[in-house]
């Protein structure tokens, strides 16, 4: 139900952590 949220933050986290 809201696991598209955490997937979403997961995902921008990710990239954030990626980029970072």
């Amino acid at each position: 139900m809201g696991l598209w949220i955490v997937d979403a933050l997961n995902l921008s986290w990710g990239l954030s952590l990626t980029t970072y």
